[in-house]
């Protein structure tokens, strides 16, 4: 080695700090090394995205993305290290041009693939209202899988997460009708194809905007969600009746308050809410919320004394078959 012209070995491995995987065996002349250190590590964290629902409901959403997230910081240390252990015989010169170039690409690389991976596999979303209680608080961010909805088509009681055709935000609501269903709503609780879908009131709550009201359980097709109804207006509005055509799906929200029946194309982007990653508003953050599945009722903090009526509800819980409406007319008869 040419110690006037070779890199220091002791000071380029902190590239690696600042760079992508193998960026400091690149400095230092070991190309072979370097690019299986960016490859493997890539391919992993690919794989790992597209595994996350499988692992999440094998594991559960907290452990999955938690041991996911220290897998990447221990592949990203390890390169570290593993630099700084290359012997000085093997370091050879490097025309910093080349790693500048490496640096490049490999960034350039990264960003390629987040960008189709947002768009096609998992999205990360942030909740900024406090009309989606109780399922979601203001400050919850959730982790949505893409695929999901493209390999079926949503379902009733889905929480589902839609484009925005009008603005950056995205819309989020629960899917209550899907094609052939006939939706009406009574006093803000639905109704498909003349039958009222079953809830049970757990009791009166408050939100974390200090809205009071009344929180229950609804069921349909299997599926258990909170719903909220304020005791202000809107909460008990009637709607429709609205006719579902083959094309769409009709939501409503889960605070009644708030969000009225609107129909989705099914042509549209949409995605399935999985689980929250973080949680907390004003920087505070609640770990109790960490991981938690999206598909399961969970309380917010301000209507946790309620935890043992919840649990009333869910224990007496109606059989499946119980919760699944009659069929309505097929679309377009």
């Amino acid at each position: 080695m040419n110690d006037e012209k070779a890199p220091d070995p002791d000071v380029v491995p902190l590239l690696g700090l600042v760079g992508p995987w193998g960026i400091g065996q690149f400095a230092l002349g070991q190309t072979t090394r370097a690019v299986l250190w960016f490859a493997v590590p890539s391919a992993l964290l690919f794989l790992g995205a597209l595994s996350l629902p499988w692992l999440g409901r094998l594991l559960g959403y907290g452990w999955a993305f938690g041991l996911g997230s220290a897998g990447l910081l221990v592949t990203w240390a390890a390169s570290v290290v593993d630099a700084h252990w290359i012997p000085d015989a093997k370091v050879r010169r490097v025309s910093p041009m080349a790693v500048v170039a490496y640096w490049l690409i490999g960034v350039a690389y990264v960003l390629y693939v987040r960008v189709p991976m947002r768009a096609q596999l998992l999205e990360s979303n942030t909740i900024g209202t406090d009309a989606l209680e109780p399922t979601l608080v203001r400050g919850d961010h959730v982790l949505s899988d893409k695929v999901a909805l493209r390999l079926r088509a949503p379902k009733r009681g889905d929480f589902v997460i839609f484009k925005n055709p009008s603005g950056p935000r995205d819309f989020v609501s629960r899917v209550i009708a899907i094609p052939g269903d006939t939706l009406r709503v009574k006093r803000g609780h639905p109704w498909l194809n003349g039958w009222e879908v079953p809830y049970c009131v757990v009791g009166a709550a408050t939100t974390s905007a200090d809205v009071s009201g009344e929180l229950d359980v609804e069921f349909v097709d299997g599926a258990a969600y909170l719903t909220f109804y304020g005791d202000g207006a809107g909460a008990r509005d009637d709607q429709g009746p609205y006719t579902v055509d083959g094309h769409e799906v009709w939501t409503l929200g889960d605070d009644r308050t708030h969000l009225p029946a609107s129909n989705v194309s099914l042509d549209g982007e949409m995605g399935l809410p999985l689980f929250r990653w973080e949680t907390g508003a004003d920087g505070h953050i609640d770990w109790s919320r960490y991981g938690t599945s999206i598909a399961d009722p969970l309380l917010p903090p301000t209507m946790r004394p309620l935890e043992a009526e919840l649990k009333k509800c869910l224990a007496e819980r109606p059989p499946r078959e119980k919760t699944t409406p009659p069929r309505g007319p097929l679309p377009g008869t």
